[in-house]
């Protein structure tokens, strides 16, 4: 069906371009030149950019200040104007038929002024706000071959993480602002999209099988900007949505002028990013086999040789020929993917729309794994008279996922079977068919992925509906209606022959989840402008949120065919349910912006907001913030210091609170079931009417600066103290409950942002831009819970402290490694001495458990970002790191085994498990391999701990402005012809880790597919 939609969606590409291009060969066309100078000096300025934002064609100054564009369709234009150091201009000019002279004087006396900050509550400019935001334009990410605008963020952004939960496409990226700030409830942002709240992360229930980020419904293409707001000032406006900072994204929006077609077309290819760790091949299994079965044999006194194995114990099974790579037959080599997008704008003085529709596809690198999407954008503003304006951004989108079991050990799963299948097994039969008689019990990948359904779909529409009301000249009303509607449907299907259905002769699982949210806003903006130094900018608004969930499930096995896929096809019925949740948020929120003399301003904000989340008495909370900039450039002592343009210094403090909790905790709760065929009712939750939110205190002070008419930077300190978070604080069982959830808790982030940006060179035919951002962030809990002795309640792990007073959330901590004894092979742990040094044992029950000195989140992060223009090309990449983290490989305990619990046997191994001590004297990674060995040298330990470190090169376009005089015949305003790249280059400083280093949020590499490298070619034109 998609395919057929592809089809008919080229065919209007084709037929609305060729009209086009029929129409506008002869259309009119004008030219558009002038000078452009220095305001107060007169000089020309060489290199500036002028700029028709609705054709998105420029041209650069020369040497004499002057510019040219010519063709251009008669109509009027947004024409944009910039400089760095000096103020970017916006004028509309209409453009006649013949040659248009506009000439213009640009000041640097407004260095500062010309960024816009997109908060969702309407758009303030950036001198004029107090609060942390960063922001990057559509030029940073448009054509970036992604699935999910998350994916292109990574290093762009001060204060940004993004963690990939998965390299399947669509799958769920992972943001984290300035660290992790609770430890149950959650780390992750609040979406808003043209003003919409939205829900972000996965609308699916499976947890088996690939996520499907609800955000991979929105085309990068269709995307103007991404603001991420990161401090109390700015967030304080959301209440307790925005505690974990809000990342909020603007649509593209029309112009007035005539109406401007853009097709965006693109193809190429995808790979691993990362090979993993391999594994051994036929040759070198059979060796750790008989090796590890020999000195098994020999710990028992008997014969070590292959006889002796083969007779005393189980030959290999390896025919001496068959050498399988299994992740050769799972890999699905240069995978295809592909986005077209049409889109067209234009307008008049009183209405102007943008529309857009697009097809993306994305095969994955494991076989059997993609994503297709079908998504269309209508957003349109007409204003009725001077005093009232309408608007309507609306978007709708279809995706579907085929995802693969992974993240665990699932038989069905192609990551999993890679690695655990026996290269002494041959993947297809001589016919060509798939294997099924394997050696092991998992399955042959190559069956399972063409005959089982693992299936997600997500169907959304987002509106938002705006209407502006100017009362007076200085008061203004606005009345914002948003709907997000989405829709998800999961299709699990395993078919009855073979494989995880073939015990219960086939099942099918159906899953169908409907999440509606709207957000109701009024607002009230008033201006007083008390002289020509005071200016006050009052907002009042109210705000209701509602929010619905229904889910319905049913499954049942029995089939009796192949391609039976439907639940009415199964002979026994196993399970049916549902349930529908829903919550809300009532709002009122007073801002106000002060403005001293054009150089001090001050933003207040005070929301007082009611949860559902909560208990009656607790349902209530307020939240503020206050915000204080100077513009230090604006006083008489600062504005003569040479090369410095611009100087501001702000700082906020404020308090938010965390929302993102379980849906009535507060509740004590039963269950209604039964047993023995008899209904009953049980308790199953000991509600706490005392619930309320976790709360946080966040303080930010920072410095931003222009310099030398090239440079722009800022240095930014931030702490944010969070106190009530929520824990399962142990009860006494006579209670009939083993916990109960309340606000005890404290914790706190704090560290620097650094940005930098440099126009090095900028020439009519020559620009070098360079530019950074850098991320310093540390974490510590302070107060946990007391148990019955008054002591700090530890959450721990096996690997982990989760939650131990001071020390960062989720520290590493387990056993550490101390290698393998050269004299007999052994594994090795430290312990203490009880002298208050360490020693060594290898005996895993007596080695003691240390902190390893970090968390799976990185403490310094950040990117590197550059552009080189050379007359028409163009060359734009940007780098991204982490630093000061690990990750943990929790399945290396079966593929670097050891022969411990036989595992060697059975599965695959790593290629790293062929370097094993055979004799006194080795120095080699492995300890001496015994089959079945219980001396846990692959239980959990800093053995398996790596340092992930890494420096990757996220993405890389070059491109080709081809001339006017080429294109100008077939009616082509102007072309481009473009490469992507996405990690193309990744450098790992620790030289063990063979998994790629960027992981989820947890740390663990779990069996999940790894990310990809994609290459891309494509061309963009307008007309």
């Amino acid at each position: 069906m998609i395919q057929k939609i592809l089809q008919s969606l080229t065919s209007l590409l084709l037929l609305v371009a060729i009209s086009g291009f029929a129409g506008l060969a002869h259309a009119q066309t004008g030219t558009l030149t002038g000078t452009v100078t220095d305001e107060s000096t007169g000089e020309t300025l060489v290199g500036a950019t002028v700029m028709i934002v609705d054709l998105e064609r420029g041209a650069p100054t020369d040497i004499e200040g002057m510019y040219m564009i010519d063709n251009i369709p008669t109509g009027t234009y947004e024409v944009r104007f910039s400089y760095v150091g000096y103020t970017t201009v916006t004028e509309t000019i209409e453009i006649s038929e013949g040659e248009n002279v506009y000439d213009l004087e640009m000041s640097m006396d407004s260095a500062g002024l010309d960024e816009v900050v997109v908060t969702g509550y309407g758009n303030f400019s950036d001198r004029n706000f107090t609060g942390s935001v960063s922001q990057v334009s559509s030029e940073s990410f448009e054509n970036a071959p992604v699935s999910s605008i998350n994916e292109a963020l990574s290093g762009n952004i001060a204060g940004v993480n993004i963690s990939p939960s998965t390299g399947t496409p669509g799958a769920v990226q992972q943001a984290r602002i300035r660290g992790i700030s609770s430890i149950n409830a959650s780390s992750a942002p609040l979406y808003v999209i043209d003003g919409v709240p939205v829900q972000s992360g996965s609308n699916a229930q499976s947890t088996a099988t690939s996520s499907l980020d609800v955000l991979s419904s929105i085309s990068a293409n269709d995307i103007e900007s991404v603001t991420v707001l990161k401090d109390a000032s700015s967030t304080a406006l959301y209440g307790a949505r925005g505690s974990n900072g809000v990342i909020v994204i603007e649509t593209k929006s029309g112009s007035s002028g005539d109406v401007q077609y853009s097709l965006s077309m693109q193809r190429g290819v995808n790979n691993r990013a990362v090979d993993g760790p391999g594994t051994l091949n036929a040759n070198e299994w059979d060796q750790l086999f008989y090796d590890s079965a020999g000195n098994y044999l020999e710990s028992l006194g008997a014969p070590s040789d292959r006889a002796s194995v083969d007779a005393l114990l189980f030959p290999s099974g390896w025919d001496g020929e068959t050498s399988t790579d299994w992740g050769d037959v799972v890999r699905n080599d240069n995978a295809i993917q592909q986005e077209y997008q049409l889109a067209a704008q234009g307008g008049n003085d009183r209405t102007t729309f943008y529309t857009s529709a697009s097809f993306f596809e994305q095969e994955g690198q494991a076989i059997g794994s993609g994503l297709e999407r079908l998504s269309g954008k209508l957003n349109l503003t007409h204003q009725f008279d001077e005093r009232l304006t309408f608007s309507n951004n609306f978007s709708g989108s279809f995706v579907e996922q085929d995802g693969i079991l992974e993240g665990a050990g699932y038989f069905g799963s192609p990551v999993l079977a890679e690695y655990f299948m026996l290269p002494t097994d041959n993947a297809y039969n001589e016919d060509g068919s798939p294997n099924l008689g394997l050696s092991s019990n998992i399955f042959n990948p190559v069956y399972v992925q063409d005959t089982d359904i693992d299936r997600k779909r997500n169907i959304r529409v987002i509106n938002n509906t705006n209407l502006d009301f100017e009362i007076t000249d200085n008061l203004a009303f606005s009345s914002n209606l948003s709907l997000d509607y989405l829709l998800t449907e999961e299709k699990y299907y395993d078919n009855p022959f073979y494989g995880d259905g073939e015990d219960v002769r086939g099942a099918v699982d159906d899953i169908n989840t409907r999440n509606f949210n709207y957000v109701w806003r009024n607002s009230l903006n008033y201006i007083y402008q008390a002289n020509e130094q005071n200016l006050f900018d009052f907002r009042f608004i109210s705000e209701s949120q509602k929010n619905k969930n229904n889910f319905l499930e049913a499954y049942g096995e029995g089939i009796a065919a192949a391609n039976l896929y439907n639940l009415n096809t199964t002979a026994s019925p196993q399970f049916v349910g549902s349930s529908t949740t829903d919550w809300a948020v009532q709002s009122f929120i007073g801002l106000v912006n002060y403005r001293y003399d054009d150089k001090v301003i001050v933003d207040g904000s005070v929301r007082h907001e009611g949860n559902t989340r909560f208990g009656e008495d607790n349902r209530w909370g307020t939240f503020w913030s206050l915000g204080v900039g100077y513009i230090l450039t604006e006083e008489d002592f600062f504005a003569d210091i040479e090369g410095l343009d611009f100087l501001r210094v702000r700082t906020s403090y404020g308090q938010t609170g965390n929302a993102s909790i379980g849906l009535n905790n507060y509740q004590t709760l039963v269950g209604f079931g039964g047993y023995n065929d008899q209904p009953n009712i049980q308790p199953t939750q000991f509600g706490n009417p005392n619930l309320t939110w976790e709360k946080a205190n966040s303080f930010d002070v920072s410095v931003d600066f222009e310099a030398f008419e090239m440079l722009e930077g800022g240095v930014n300190f931030f702490r944010k103290d969070s106190y009530d978070l929520l824990f399962n604080v142990p009860l006494s069982r006579v209670s009939g409950h083993n916990s109960q959830v309340q606000n005890v808790g404290e914790l706190y982030n704090q560290g620097f942002e650094f940005e930098l940006s440099a126009d090095i060179v900028r020439t009519q035919d020559f620009g070098w831009n360079l530019g950074g951002n850098l991320t310093l962030v540390e974490n510590e809990i302070t107060e946990l819970p007391r148990d019955q002795n008054g002591d700090p309640i530890e959450i721990t792990s096996a690997t982990r402290y989760t939650a131990v007073e001071g020390y960062e959330v989720n520290a590493w901590y387990m056993r550490e490694w101390a290698g393998v004894d050269p004299d007999n092979g052994d594994p090795l742990w430290y312990m203490d001495d009880g002298e208050g040094g360490r020693t060594t044992t290898n005996s895993y029950n007596q080695a003691d458990t240390y902190y390893q000195g970090a968390n799976a989140q990185p403490t310094t992060y950040g990117g590197i970002n550059t552009r080189v223009d050379v007359k028409n090309f163009y060359v734009q990449a940007n780098m991204s790191f982490a630093l000061g983290y690990k990750v943990f490989d929790n399945w290396a305990n079966y593929m670097r085994s050891d022969g411990n619990g036989g595992f060697n046997a059975a599965f695959g191994q790593y290629g790293t498990a062929a370097d094993y001590w055979e004799e006194p004297g080795d120095i080699a990674d492995n300890p001496r391999p015994v089959l079945f060995s219980t001396n846990q040298a692959n239980a959990a330990s800093s053995r398996f701990l790596y340092d992930g470190d890494h420096i990757r090169l996220k993405s890389l376009n070059i491109g080709y402005n081809i001339p006017t005089q080429l294109i100008e015949q077939v009616g082509l305003s102007s072309a481009t012809l473009f490469f992507n790249g996405r990690n193309l280059w990744t450098y790992a400083f620790d030289d063990d880790l063979k998994w790629d280093p960027e992981q989820k949020a947890d740390g663990f590499t779990d069996l999940n597919a790894q990310p990809m490298r994609s290459l891309t070619f494509g061309l963009k034109a307008n007309f």
